[in-house]
């Protein structure tokens, strides 16, 4: 589906040029569900830009279902964007009167279809989603969670061959977030449609069988989704804070970002500037391998299941089997 090599994206703010994305290379395959994940800053909002040729690079290569964005016309791009890609955003961004059919259908508008297509593909869409009963309804008489189906089947209804979600469950309260990402993890592979997540969240991000890890606008892992608790989130005491978050973003594979990592369920661990004091936590884990394998890469000393960071804190791993 996608094929990005030594992808550079640089701004100009003021007289500085920042990079926002320092050489990516990563492939996606079609019908595969895959999350974005990452600090704020990382490059996580201009990478889906990008996938969703909304903006183009400012270096390498960038191909789509094996056609290089980078050289498509404008009309093109538009073309591309209204047949193949769906978006999902954060803050929904449906009309606010009209209905959620008339949201759905405003999406078939630019296809020139017949009304009553157009209505016959809108009301699809919903009971794909599960509101067909809320059709008639304006966003302002919706949840939250019933907004952002909404969005989804509006980002369904031309039939795209890729959808792009940008921090979906953001604005939504935990079981709406779990009905979201219950729904877009089932949307990935029908027909080989490829769903991409860009997201803060843990949990949403580990629904992927496949999460990318961006860090100062380069992919600092890329694999298998790894489940990972805090059983015990404690401040731990570190030399350098933001050393320790690329350590620790690097060895556990999760976000983190002004001397929080962010594990999964809402745990998360705080590292602070201070002397070192013996810190612990306890981390569940239900992939010891991988996190072995990390651990040894990132040169912490372990023994047995106690793992500790170049700091002297014990991370102490729990296996929990799924």
């Amino acid at each position: 589906m996608y094929a990005l090599r030594d992808v550079t994206r640089a701004f100009s703010s003021g007289d500085r040029r920042v990079e926002a994305l320092a050489g990516i290379d990563l492939e996606i395959a079609a019908g595969e569900h895959l999350a974005i994940t990452g600090p704020s800053g990382s490059g996580k909002t201009t990478l889906l830009q990008l996938l969703g040729a909304l903006d183009r690079p400012s270096g390498g290569t960038l191909d789509f279902e094996g056609r290089a964005l980078n050289g498509l016309r404008e009309r093109d791009l538009t073309a591309l964007r209204l047949e193949r890609i769906g978006f999902v955003f954060q803050q929904f961004n449906l009309v606010p009167t009209l209905s959620a059919r008339g949201n759905v259908e405003a999406a078939l508008d630019p296809l020139g279809l017949r009304a009553r297509d157009r209505r016959a593909r809108a009301a699809e869409r919903l009971a794909e989603v599960g509101l067909a009963d809320r059709a008639g309804h304006l966003p302002s008489q919706l949840s939250g969670g019933e907004q952002q189906r909404v969005a989804i089947a509006r980002a369904l209804a031309t039939e795209p061959h890729v959808v792009l979600a940008d921090e979906p469950t953001g604005n939504l309260d935990r079981a709406s977030a779990e009905v979201v990402a219950g729904l877009l993890e089932a949307l990935a592979g029908e027909g080989g449609r490829t769903v991409v997540v860009v997201t803060h969240d843990a949990d949403l991000a580990a629904r992927a069988p496949r999460v990318v890890l961006l860090q100062d606008g380069r992919v600092l892992s890329d694999g298998e989704a790894r489940s990972l608790v805090s059983l015990r989130a404690v401040e731990l005491p570190v030399g350098d804070v933001a050393t320790a978050e690329r350590w620790y973003a690097y060895v556990l594979g999760v976000p983190a970002a002004a001397g929080v990592v962010t594990l999964g369920r809402g745990a998360e661990i705080r590292l602070v500037l201070g002397a070192a004091r013996g810190g612990r936590t306890l981390i569940e884990t239900s992939d010891l391998g991988s996190v072995r394998g990390r651990l040894d890469e990132g040169e912490a000393t372990s023994e047995g299941l106690v793992a500790r960071d170049p700091w002297g804190n014990a991370l102490v791993f729990v296996h929990r089997s799924e």
